[in-house]
């Protein structure tokens, strides 16, 4: 099978994921990119809300800040460990 990937927004509370990243008989991979280097919670949350919503237990938030951290089950890195994890989950 082939693998797939998609580029949704979703703004109907004002969110949104940027990408969504499909392979059979898995669980998506959600990701949001930002620019910024501050953490936004309420990203954070929506984030958080759309994984429960799509049965969804990797959650990236990719940014700017070089602080790797976990927040409410969602991997806050820079997108260079960002870009390493989310390959190495096969």
């Amino acid at each position: 099978m082939r693998e797939k990937a998609r580029v949704e927004l979703n703004i109907h509370d004002g969110g949104e994921i940027d990408l969504i990243l499909s392979k059979p008989r898995r669980k998506p991979v959600l990701v949001k990119i930002k620019s910024s280097d501050r953490i936004d919670e309420i990203e954070i949350n929506h984030l958080v809300k759309y994984a429960q919503e799509l049965g969804s237990d990797k959650i990236f938030y990719i940014s700017q800040n070089k602080n790797g951290q976990k927040i409410k089950n969602v991997n806050c890195m820079p997108w260079d460990l960002a870009l390493k994890e989310i390959f190495s989950l096969g």
